[in-house]
């Protein structure tokens, strides 16, 4: 009985250096668990910065395009005007030119009255002179 006895201490005593050696292999899994953890505690802090970074440049982003689409309404506005300009230059331009020709026009009429008149002064200088000469 005595035999039994030892033999199952023996066993026990067996058991328990296993159990001890399991509980070292936990332990030693649990120490590599929480350095595991504490690498993804950090990697997670490294996201979370990468993350609000990403943040920051997408509202920078979002006021860059919102500033060119202002940009681009003042532009598309500005054609416009320049558009209208060049219509309202172009209408006018067709009426100056009618005015340059009928100012124009005026001279040359005035011009071809004058002329008239001295071509009529001298005719009749012309036929007095030849009166003269005959009488």
């Amino acid at each position: 009985m005595e035999a039994q006895i030892l033999e199952i201490l023996v066993g026990m005593q067996k058991d328990l250096v296993d159990v001890k050696s399991d509980l070292r292999d936990v332990k030693a899994d649990v120490s590599d668990l929480k350095a595991d953890m504490r690498n993804v505690k950090a990697d997670m802090g490294v996201l979370k910065a990468d993350m609000t970074n990403v943040k920051a440049d997408v509202i920078n982003l979002i006021g860059n395009v919102t500033n060119l689409e202002n940009k681009l309404e003042v532009v598309q506005a500005d054609i416009q005007e320049v558009k209208a300009t060049v219509d309202r230059i172009e209408a006018a331009q067709i009426e100056d030119v009618i005015g340059i020709l009928k100012v124009s026009k005026k001279k040359t009429d005035f011009e071809v009255d004058y002329l008239d008149k001295r071509i009529t002064e001298m005719d009749k200088r012309l036929f007095v002179l030849e009166k003269k000469i005959q009488e």
